[in-house]
This record gives structure tokens, C-alpha cells and sequence, in this order.
């Protein structure tokens, strides 16, 4: 009769021993499932041209755009002291088109340093996260995960008038300042990289904001700083590019038939020698916050 009890316990004991390692599987399978740091999708970010908008580019390893996910986001700057910002899960058609390009809400005020967090639910119900470090200044986004905004590329059709091959350009880190008077004045700012085999020369611009535009340069007049128009051609090297900043070389709209406001956008037409005519959009931003 003892042995059948001691028998008993011990069949008992061991019926609970696999009842536990069963369900330790069960959740550990659920979490290596449900979690994952796939290295073959690539995360991007991208500025928009309106302000307040971030765009998360996703890919796959062989390049191609992933469209079957939703992706959030969360800024935090690497210091203390400041709110999160947050961004709700988008779908990538959320913007009308399913290209890999997840376009968010995301407004940053701060200039400085930035992690931002992206949370990416794939299609089987898995997620990863990543920290993508970037920096906000007066000239914009910058940062080893920010690709430029696409403005331009290669085209068959656009020779120069010597036979070269065409630039291609790309325009980052573009913005307008705010500017309170119609008939007024109002600066714009952004970095024109060429990345194509040919120079280019950057000889004028247009804008229907404003009754022209005007390339100016600041420099130092025995301790007084004072604007001067450009009026030579600016030629841009195959692989170099130009900065228009505050305080430096940049671009002036003249006679605004309206005002610049916060949160706008403006369009500037660039010409070029060497390429074709360029349409970009600026928001307007307070480069002072």
C-alpha cells in the first residue's frame, strides 16, 4: 500500500514537471514570435516637404520597398526634461500610395540631439524596434539613417549644351523662414548636392510666392555684416554640393506678394546649366526655436 502512494506521487510529480516545460515552450515560443530584430529590413528616415511630417522609408535586403507593415514612432532627446513625442502605427497606404514610405505626423521643435524610435509591425503580427540617431538644426535634418528628400534624378532627354552627361540633383535640409509683410523679403535655405558625372551651374530661380529671387552672400565690411547679390552662376562639381545657411550664402524672395507663415509651404524653382529646371518645396519653419 506504501509503494502504490510513493508510486503515485511520484507519477504526480512528474505529470507537473511536464505540464510546466510545456507551457515554458508555449511562451517562449510566443515571444521569440512575437518579437524579432530581422536584419534584412532596412529603416530610413526621410524630412517631408510640409513641415511637421516625418517619413520612415522600409525595405527589404535586395532593396525593395516592404508595404505590408504599420509603423510608429517615438522622438526623445538625449536629454532629460522633455516629453516624448509620439506618432500612432500608420499603414504605408496611409498616403494614398503603398511604396514603402510611411509618412507620419512628427513635429519636432527642438534643435539638437534626437533618438527616435521606430516600431515596425510586420504583416505576420512580429515587431521590431529601432533607435535612429539624428540631429535637428537651423539647416535641418541630418543623421546616418536621414536620406534626402527625392527631387530630381538622371534623364535622358537633358544634355548639357557641351554633350555632357546630366547631373542628378537632390535637395536636403530645405526650409523657408517665416516672414510677416506681403512686399516684403524672405530667406530660404537648403543644401543642392550634384551626384551625377557632369557639373551643373545653378544660374537663377523663380518663385510664384514672390516677384523674384535673388542669391545673396553675407560678408564681414571692416566688422560690419552686409549682404551682396550673387548675380555670377554657381557651378557645382560631380560629387560636391552647396549650402545656403543663415548668416552665409542663401536665397532671398523679393517683393512677397503674400506673408510667410509658420507651417506653409513655398515653391522655388531652381535653373541650372546642365540639368533641368527644379521645383522644390520648403516649409516655412522659425529657425530660432
Amino acid at each position: 500500500m506504501k509503494y502504490s502512494v510513493g508510486l503515485a506521487r511520484v507519477v504526480i510529480t512528474l505529470l507537473i514537471l511536464i505540464i510546466l516545460i510545456f507551457v515554458g515552450c508555449q511562451r517562449a515560443g510566443r515571444t521569440a514570435s512575437s518579437t524579432s530584430d530581422n536584419p534584412d529590413i532596412q529603416i530610413a528616415l526621410q524630412p517631408a516637404a510640409q513641415a511637421g511630417t516625418l517619413i520612415v522609408l522600409l525595405t527589404d535586403s535586395k532593396g525593395a520597398p516592404v508595404t505590408d507593415a504599420k509603423v510608429a514612432l517615438e522622438g526623445n532627446m538625449n536629454h532629460p526634461g522633455m516629453m516624448p513625442v509620439d506618432a500612432d502605427a500608420v499603414t504605408d497606404n496611409a498616403d494614398g500610395k503603398a511604396d514603402g514610405h510611411y509618412t507620419l505626423p512628427f513635429k519636432m521643435d527642438m534643435l539638437g540631439d534626437w533618438i527616435i524610435t521606430v516600431t515596425v509591425t510586420q504583416a505576420d503580427g512580429t515587431t521590431l524596434k529601432r533607435d535612429l540617431p539624428l540631429q535637428v538644426s537651423e539647416q535641418g535634418i541630418k543623421g546616418d539613417s536621414v536620406k534626402p528628400l527625392d527631387s530630381a534624378g538622371p534623364s535622358s532627354d537633358n544634355n548639357t549644351s557641351n554633350g555632357q552627361e546630366d547631373a542628378t540633383l537632390h535637395v536636403t535640409n530645405q526650409m523657408a523662414g517665416p516672414a510677416p509683410l506681403a512686399g516684403g523679403t524672405g530667406a530660404v535655405y537648403f543644401t543642392l548636392e550634384n551626384d551625377g558625372k557632369a557639373p551643373v551651374k545653378l544660374i537663377g530661380a523663380d518663385s510664384p510666392a514672390a516677384g523674384s529671387v535673388e542669391i545673396h552672400t553675407t560678408q564681414n565690411d571692416n566688422g560690419v555684416m552686409k549682404m551682396r547679390q550673387i548675380t555670377d552662376d554657381i557651378e557645382i562639381d560631380p560629387g560636391k554640393s552647396i549650402e545656403l545657411t543663415p548668416r552665409a550664402m542663401h536665397m532671398m524672395l523679393v517683393n512677397l506678394k503674400a506673408p510667410l507663415v509658420e507651417g506653409d509651404t513655398v515653391k522655388v524653382t531652381l535653373h541650372f546649366d546642365g540639368a533641368q529646371d527644379l521645383t522644390i518645396d520648403l516649409p516655412v519653419m522659425n529657425s530660432a526655436k
